[in-house]
């Protein structure tokens, strides 16, 4: 069936009705995790219907239409912001942005440093000066990787608005303890940003989402045995746009 993005919309805009969500306004970006174990899911073009279905979600939030994108693999040099989707160049945009660019993949799995690099993005961090040591990433996040240290969080973002972030991984990440650090220190900022981890393939490798989902609550957790499957289902914007989440955003326009 082919992708109807005005269609997709008003089917986004069915489940935020259901949800009694008054209209509001919110940052849309995605992570995607583009590590070597992915590869095939990219391959099979399922990454990029994926992109499609997160992209009526950002259209319904996001007041300049576009949604913001990174990837992610090993460590902070794996890190790449990529140009901002829009519905003017969502289609292909895997292949001409991911898999046809110099973008740096095919890895291990880390999450902490694309997680700095958003909250930086978004202006969650307040005055205090960045590291002097470390690489010029690190010296752009500020604070030391090594450490766990995250600079000085603040509630809310450059714009005042709340962000969500659909971060998609197969999970395992090698950086479990900073990760969970910096999630709590968002938590203890109250930060207003949630994160939707969707975990593709083995739930066994998903311990630490959902302990995470568990433990914060501006982080959710959907586990998807086969995204195939899940971009085609009809409830999808059910799993997107969750409770938890929608119920977030209501207490953040209040």
């Amino acid at each position: 069936m082919k992708f109807n993005l005005e269609k997709e919309q008003q089917r986004v805009r069915f489940v935020l009705e259901k949800r009694k969500l008054p209209p509001m306004r919110a940052a849309v970006g995605f992570a995607l995790d583009v590590s070597g174990s992915t590869r095939d899911l990219y391959r099979q073009g399922i990454i990029q219907r994926a992109v499609e279905q997160i992209m009526p979600v950002g259209l319904q939030f996001d007041d300049n239409g576009s949604l913001d994108g990174w990837t992610f693999s090993e460590g902070e040099d794996m890190i790449a912001e990529l140009a901002q989707a829009t519905r003017e160049n969502y289609q292909n945009f895997v292949q001409r942005e991911i898999l046809g660019s110099g973008v740096p993949k095919w890895s291990g799995t880390d999450y902490a440093p694309v997680i700095k690099l958003m909250l930086k993005k978004y202006g969650f961090y307040g005055n205090g000066a960045p590291a002097k040591r470390g690489g010029f990433l690190k010296r752009l996040l500020g604070g030391d990787s090594a450490t766990g240290q995250s600079g000085n969080l603040r509630a809310q973002s450059g714009s005042g608005e709340a962000v969500i972030n659909y971060f998609v991984t197969d999970g395992q990440n090698d950086d479990q303890d900073e990760t969970y650090h910096l999630l709590r220190e968002c938590q203890s900022a109250k930060v207003n940003m949630y994160f939707l981890f969707m975990g593709v393939g083995d739930p066994s490798r998903f311990g630490f989402l959902t302990k995470i989902a568990e433990d914060f609550g501006n982080v959710g957790f959907l586990s998807i045995a086969e995204l195939e499957k899940f971009v085609d289902s009809d409830d999808i914007y059910e799993k997107l746009l969750p409770e938890e989440l929608t119920g977030w955003l209501r207490q953040k326009q209040g």
